[in-house]
């Protein structure tokens, strides 16, 4: 059951001190107009006469003023509920001053009483309305009984009137009446008036929550979303889709939706809501490759009239990375028990071929030409052999001894191994990096051949003279820690039309290559459960990122 607070009686303002100030000024407008009123009724009064009156409207006004600048200052609900009475006292006293200065029973100021029981409801509701018709009433009751018995005297002229106590009875109870019903009225409107201010107010807080939560919403999910007017024209753009989109919001909005997408297929005016996801491939302009997956909805008015259109898009792009690595994944494995069977029946074949050249070259009877056929039998041999041998490799990986390894340290001994070797030619130079150094859990010798085939890869790519990048860091994919080796070279880049088929078997664009390194490879690394990534947006040379799960307290 909904709560349902009680309207307080007692409280001094709708909106605090803000409220305040402008009651408080509506007050001094009002003495104004009353000191500008009085002056001018007493205008024809004598000289002397006109002195007096003066010197009282000074005192008064100096008096009210002070209260009125004083609840300027006031802080605290209980000091300003306080403030309110002694400011409906100061008001009520006020207008005392001024029926007393222009005739008292004879002056037709008296009315103002209902300004203060008006204002006094207004601050202070219920209990300030029927405060200001109470002290009203006692003020003026006391200040016509005091002119009757002639306690009070005017300065100015005769304060003393003549009529029967019956009719002044009749006067005051019929003016006290009033004031008492008018401060009970006035309350009554005032609480009524809070009650309602309160309820706009929450209903305008709860909106406001409202349309806070829906934005929050919209700017912070995961998706773009893009809405048009009926010409095609941006109108909105969360922060995920400038993201997304790599632009600032400027250079959206007011533009049209083509223009921001080149490319996209939209929908014409008025037509049903397309609910099945298109995809498109767009380069943002600092170059980068990605793929959208994109709905259109109609964007509709309170009365359910199309306005325009909504367009939520997501990035695919590592989504349809990681279909690409799974059907690689599926290819590789039915290729790999293809070669693993395949390899068999020819190793065996092949070592009785290897072996009976060796026995017929070892011969004291076979001339020199029969010699040289017979050699280049046996180094053909070997060469397939170590064929053979990569086959069986690329089928099922060997992966023995699994360990924790730093992927720095065996990097750095691979460029050293390669730099000695002599592979690398003299012109080639390497640079090792490292942002944060990963653990992994794997075979260091089978993680070595990665390293291995990439860096020498990279040499091959860049030929007699280059620049071989290596750079070793962590980072976070889809909430997964992954131990990174990143290597990047100077040379020419690997065609866009290339990239799905680098990892494939008996790919190559070498001459004399056997398509297998980076495929052995990548399976290398799929039984060690990562993968690799070659960057798309990369010309200026290739970029290839192995991913291995990382090893948590690498310490």
């Amino acid at each position: 059951m909904q709560k349902v607070e009680p309207v307080v009686a007692a409280t001094f303002s709708f909106e605090g001190l803000q409220h305040r100030k402008i009651l408080l000024l509506i007050r001094l407008v009002i003495v104004f107009a009353l000191l500008v009123s009085t002056v001018l009724i007493s205008f024809g009064s004598r000289y002397s006469d006109l002195i007096s009156i003066l010197k009282y409207l000074y005192y008064g006004v100096a008096g009210y003023l002070t209260v009125i600048l004083s609840r300027l200052f006031i802080k605290g609900k209980k000091a300003s509920i306080a403030g309110g009475y002694v400011q409906i006292l100061a008001d009520a006293s006020f207008v005392t001053l001024l029926v007393y200065l222009t005739g008292l029973y004879e002056s037709f100021f008296s009315f103002l009483y209902i300004i203060v029981i008006i204002l006094g409801s207004l601050e202070m509701y219920m209990a300030g309305g029927f405060a200001a018709g109470l002290v009203s009433s006692l003020f003026y009751t006391f200040l016509i009984f005091f002119q009757f018995y002639g306690t009070i005297e005017l300065p100015f002229r005769e304060a003393a009137i003549s009529i029967p106590f019956q009719e002044l009875l009749t006067h005051i109870m019929a003016n006290d009446f009033g004031f008492i019903l008018s401060g009970i009225l006035s309350g009554f409107l005032g609480n009524e008036l809070k009650r309602s201010r309160i309820q706009v107010e929450k209903r305008e807080t709860d909106i406001k929550v409202l349309e806070d939560f829906n934005r929050n919403i919209i700017e912070n999910i995961a998706s773009g979303i893009i809405t048009t007017d009926e010409q095609g024209k941006t109108t909105f753009i969360n922060r995920m889709a400038l993201t997304i989109l790599g632009i600032g919001q400027s250079e959206a909005l007011g533009k049209q939706l083509v223009e921001i997408l080149p490319g996209l297929d939209m929908p014409p005016e008025r037509s049903p809501d397309r609910r099945e996801r298109d995809e498109l491939e767009f380069k943002r302009k600092d170059g980068y490759q990605m793929f959208l997956g994109f709905s259109f909805s109609s964007l509709r008015d309170h009365e359910g009239s199309e306005v325009g259109k909504i367009l939520i898009f997501q990035d695919l792009t590592m989504i349809k990375d990681m279909e690409e690595r799974v059907k690689l994944a599926d290819r590789l494995a039915m290729l790999g028990e293809l070669a693993s069977g395949l390899a068999h029946e020819i190793r065996n074949p092949l070592a009785s071929i290897a072996g009976s050249a060796q026995i017929l070259n070892e011969g004291e009877n076979v001339d020199i030409e029969n010699r040289v056929l017979l050699e280049i039998i046996e180094k053909e041999s070997n060469r397939l052999n170590n064929l053979i041998k990569d086959f069986l490799t690329f089928a099922k990986p060997d992966i023995k001894n699994i360990e924790k390894v730093d992927l720095f340290c065996l990097c750095e001994e691979v460029v050293r191994a390669l730099t000695v070797s002599g592979a690398s030619g003299e012109k080639v130079s390497f640079s090792l990096e490292v942002d944060e150094k990963p653990f992994v859990q794997g075979d260091p010798e089978k993680l070595k051949q990665v390293v291995w085939n990439l860096l020498l890869n990279a040499v091959q790519a860049v030929g007699q003279e280059g620049k071989v990048m290596v750079f070793v860091d962590a980072k976070s994919v889809q909430e997964k820690r992954y131990g990174c080796v990143t290597v990047e070279d100077s040379g020419p880049g690997i065609d866009p039309d290339c990239v799905d088929k680098v990892f494939v078997p008996f790919f190559t664009t070498k001459e004399g290559g056997t398509g297998l390194g980076l495929a052995v490879t990548s399976r290398i690394v799929q039984s060690h459960n990562g993968f690799i990534k070659v960057d798309r947006n990369k010309r200026d040379g290739a970029r290839i990122t192995v991913y291995l799960p990382e090893k948590i307290g690498g310490e």
